[in-house]
């Protein structure tokens, strides 16, 4: 899978996470080779974040659970800074986003290749509200691995979508959180 134009972007790249990926792999080529090149990296200060082999396997568990009908069907390769996953459909050509903030599922009908060299470069800040990270982000925080800005009150349960409303959080218990909110 061909990245330049993302390597090219995404500049400040930092491995925050060991790969450790002897003798693993997952049943897509592409997401091979991205966890290979990129697994444990993260980018912009943490505005995308990278997964390895091990974190793939969690979070893909994670988002299963969240959203059964996914159940086998995708990996979980990438995420951004407010925790929203990305994942690759294992049988299509399509790549997901997953936002625990809204309880929602989005299929993007593309190529993962497409979602890293077109969504994320011409789309960057629709994509990964880049301008919100900066405006959050204004002292510089680089975010660890684990780290995700949330919302201290959830959009939907009242909450403010401003910086206001952001904490920063541990992306697994965001998550957890949230998804037994959702589910009460």
């Amino acid at each position: 899978m061909n990245l330049e134009l993302f390597k090219n972007k995404y500049i400040n790249q930092k491995k925050l996470i060991d790969q450790k990926s002897v003798g693993l792999t997952t049943p897509i080529r592409e997401i091979n080779e991205l966890f290979e090149q990129f697994g444990g990296f993260s980018f912009e200060n943490g505005i995308l974040r990278i997964h390895n082999f091990k974190t793939s396997k969690k979070w893909t568990e994670i988002i299963c659970e969240t959203f059964p009908k996914y159940t086998n069907q995708i990996i979980v390769f990438g995420f951004d800074w407010v925790g929203r996953q990305y994942a690759k459909d294992i049988n299509k050509d399509f790549t997901y986003l997953f936002d625990i903030a809204t309880g929602e599922d989005f299929m993007l009908d593309q190529h993962i290749s497409e979602f890293f060299n077109v969504d994320l470069i011409e789309y960057a800040d629709e994509t990964l509200d880049i301008s919100g990270f900066k405006k959050w982000n204004s002292k510089n925080i680089e975010l660890k691995f684990n780290e995700v800005v949330a919302y201290k009150i959830p959009l939907w349960l009242g909450g403010k979508d401003d910086s206001s409303n952001y904490e920063i959080s541990d992306a697994e218990v965001n998550w957890e959180i949230n998804r037994q909110l959702m589910n009460k």
